[in-house]
């Protein structure tokens, strides 16, 4: 009896679970050009908020939003990378190490697919590359 209930349990796990991921999907997401000048934004973005925390009052309100905004940015930075590594901007190139490429672009799309949620790697839909919501617009 114990048997079936395992067995059971895992075809219910086995059902829940999302496909595997496919090199098809990263076709969803932007190019690695326009990750890359993404990738390059935040970090730059990063470096003006770790400069302004260190010019900050220790202690203040102003430096806890830093340190927040700092630490959106770099969540931020982790979906940017993992896109980039899933549609191949980085690591082994299809060309010389075919398996090796495939096995890295698929890990990487499994962690985008964590970091985004179902949803949005179904749709293809990406965070902004900086936390946006931070940013005061001027009229």
């Amino acid at each position: 009896m114990e048997t079936s209930l395992l067995i059971q349990a895992c075809v219910t796990v086995a059902m829940l679970a999302p496909p595997p991921c496919t090199l098809m999907d990263a076709e969803r997401f932007p190019p690695p050009q326009y990750l890359w000048i993404c990738a390059r934004q935040n970090r730059e973005y990063q470096l003006w908020c770790e400069a302004q925390i260190l010019w900050a009052s220790s202690g203040g309100r102003e430096r806890y939003d830093l340190q927040e905004a700092l630490t959106e940015a770099r969540a931020l930075y982790s979906i940017i990378d993992a896109a980039g590594g899933s549609v191949g901007y980085d690591g082994p190139s299809m060309e010389s190490d075919p398996e090796g490429a495939t096995a890295y672009r698929l890990r990487w799309l499994g962690t985008l697919r964590e970091l985004i949620g179902e949803e949005a790697y179904q749709s293809g839909q990406l965070p902004p590359p900086l936390p946006l919501w931070r940013f005061h617009w001027a009229n």
